[in-house]
């Protein structure tokens, strides 16, 4: 048995059903389904092969037999009928989908099926035009034959198999008139799937589908939002869904535009929120929903202000650290609220030295980086170039200094080489034009 991916915390437990009398046999049964001329021809094998014996295709039997185990003649009906609307989702059927959602109303909106295959991959900077992150895998019963037929080539692509809602189907197939239909039956939109993922999940990973089917994703996106659906949660591979519009996932900008768009205001109001209260994890959850770390208040007072003020080290530090990834972590400790005061200002006005040591380091090593970063690239260096005010009389303010004399000494003697060779290059031309004029006369006596 294959491992299965950690992100898939909820998925069928297969790992006990091995013993289970009730799923031999359903096990023995759906071979002899597979056994059939149509699915064997579906496979590529001839009937000399045999049953397509595969790693995947035994565990898409177990799935299927752990599913069907210990279940009456009705409820097997009713799941199977529900597992037909999921795929008509996908397939944009709104018409089959509405009489399912009519006939049992609640539990199929409720009912995850599928079963849908899911292909992960570990490395998405790596995916082809033919591969997707881990959203968006192979799903043999919702694809044509030929696509079907290209997956069967590499057994590797098919690790496992997940169920997903009614809702989730649609969204991921970009129905935006499904996805509109399904809404009006009061379906949660913040529904989690097996994965842990909600339907604005499998919409904002699709940035690597053509332009035309973009545009569908991000109008049912807008959809999604209009309808309450929270930017914020996370799925089992702790990922929120404007962090898979992002490298290494397949990049979507404009879907995290879409999103930021009608967001961004409530994300930045609850980081100020979670900053005041020192709830680091919430206030970093909404960082990686799209919430800007340089965003102010009434008082013009960042997530990094507030932190200060009310002496949250754990989120200062973890502010900073988010500032590093960005590469802002300069502005962000050189912002100023309406009463001119930066962190720094603010962690000493309230009486945290320690808070105050960190930022005061912080700043130092980050204006030490962007000096050596700028003298050791060649023709970046002003000659009037100075030594920053928090570094002098330091150690490192000696050593910068010292690297920024030599720079300047250096650009000193290539100015006075290029004016140089500018005049030798002028003289040179004056000379040359004479002789130019005397061959052209020289030619015309020839002619003549």
């Amino acid at each position: 048995m294959a491992n299965i991916d950690p992100r898939a915390k909820n998925t069928v437990d297969v790992h006990n059903a091995n013993d289970d009398p009730e799923v031999i046999r359903i096990q023995a049964d759906l071979e002899l389904e597979d056994s059939s001329p149509e699915r064997m021809r579906l496979m590529r094998r001839q009937l000399i092969d045999g049953v397509c014996d595969c790693d995947s295709c035994r565990r898409r039997r177990l799935w299927i037999a752990v599913r069907r185990a210990h279940k009456i003649a009705a409820e097997l009906q009713q799941m199977e009928e529900l597992d037909e609307m999921v795929k008509r989702a996908y397939q944009g059927n709104s018409n089959a989908v509405v009489d399912m959602i009519e006939k049992y109303e609640f539990a199929a909106l409720e009912h995850q099926g599928g079963p849908i295959m899911i292909t992960g991959c570990a490395v998405c900077e790596k995916l082809t035009q033919d591969e997707k992150c881990y959203h968006c895998g192979r799903e043999p019963w919702m694809m044509t034959m030929k696509n079907f037929i290209k997956s069967r080539k590499d057994l590797s692509k098919f690790p496992r198999y997940i169920c997903l809602p009614v809702l989730h189907a649609a969204a991921w197939g970009g129905s935006y008139d499904l996805v509109e239909k399904i809404l009006k039956y009061d379906c949660d939109v913040n529904q989690q799937d097996m994965m842990g993922c909600v339907a604005l999940h499998w919409v904002t990973c699709n940035g690597h589908t053509a332009a035309s089917k973009q545009k569908q994703y991000m109008s049912t996106a807008e959809l999604l939002l209009k309808s309450g659906a929270d930017v914020t949660i996370p799925d089992n591979g702790d990922k929120t869904p404007i962090e898979l519009t992002l490298s290494p996932c397949p990049v979507f900008n404009d879907m995290r535009l879409t999103i930021l768009k009608h967001k961004k205001k409530i994300l930045n109001e609850n980081l100020l929120q979670y900053c005041q209260e020192g709830n680091a994890d919430l206030a970093m959850r909404m960082h990686r929903a799209g919430a800007d770390l340089g965003c102010g208040d009434w008082l013009n007072d960042t997530p990094l202000h507030v932190s200060v003020t009310f002496g949250h080290i754990v989120l200062v530090e973890r502010l900073l650290e988010a500032g590093k990834i960005e590469r802002r972590l300069l502005s962000l400790l050189d912002a100023r609220s309406v009463d001119g005061l930066t962190p720094i200002d603010t962690a000493h006005k309230w009486g945290y030295r320690r808070i105050a040591s960190i930022l005061q380091r912080e700043r130092q090593e980050q204006v030490l980086k962007d000096m050596v970063s700028r003298i050791t690239q060649d023709g970046t260096t002003t000659i009037n170039a100075k030594i920053p005010p928090e570094l002098r009389g330091t150690l490192l303010g000696h050593q910068v200094a010292k690297q920024l004399k030599q720079q300047q000494s250096r650009q000193k003697r290539m100015v006075k080489l290029l004016r140089l060779e500018q005049r030798m290059n002028k003289k040179g031309s004056i000379e040359k034009k004479p002789l130019e004029i005397q061959n052209k006369s020289s030619q015309l006596c020839v002619i003549a």
